[in-house]
């Protein structure tokens, strides 16, 4: 995956266990989106906000300790990052899954609604297709401007990098 953005082995050397580690496990944070949507879906904000306050904290706390070696941890740089999002993010998925499964929240989970529809998902899929794009052609658009900025050097790759995080900002402050 590194490889396709950037050719400089110490690049490659520094991400790859981070790579590793956050795209190996993501599917764990996908599991909580998808949970805390269906629960805000079904009227329940209080659980999503709980695990939400549960996890940033807890997220930042082992970045700080993990990554600069705080607080007795070892200091593993990047990987600490890596390390410290999939923690925390079992930790807030562990708790749901009990939330969930125990009856806790507003949201009673039963084996027949995990039965597709195939009614709802085409009209889910009628709705979904333009957004997911929307998301989809940027994601390729950067890869693909890593991608050349890495042929031409960490310096150029840098400054694509720099560029990409001032442009979220717009995101985040709307």
């Amino acid at each position: 995956l590194l490889g396709l953005v950037t050719r400089d082995a110490s690049v490659i050397a520094a991400g790859a266990d981070y790579v590793r580690i956050v795209y190996g496990l993501i599917f764990v944070q996908l599991f909580g989106m998808i949970f805390s949507f269906a629960l805000l879906g079904a009227g329940e904000t209080t659980t999503p906000l709980l695990l939400s306050l549960f996890s940033t904290p807890l997220t930042l706390g082992l970045e700080y300790a993990l990554v600069l070696g705080h607080l007795g941890a070892p200091a593993l740089g990047l990987l600490g990052i890596g390390i410290a999002v999939v923690s925390a993010s079992l930790g807030s998925l562990a708790i749901g899954l009990f939330l969930l499964l125990s009856g806790r929240c507003r949201l009673r989970l039963r084996a027949r609604d995990l039965l597709p529809e195939p009614r709802l998902l085409r009209s889910i899929a009628e709705r979904a297709w333009q957004p997911a794009l929307h998301v989809i052609v940027p994601t390729v658009v950067s890869v693909g401007c890593m991608t050349v900025g890495g042929r031409f050097g960490t310096g150029v790759q840098a400054g694509c990098t720099i560029g990409l995080r001032i442009e979220s900002l717009r995101i985040f402050l709307s």
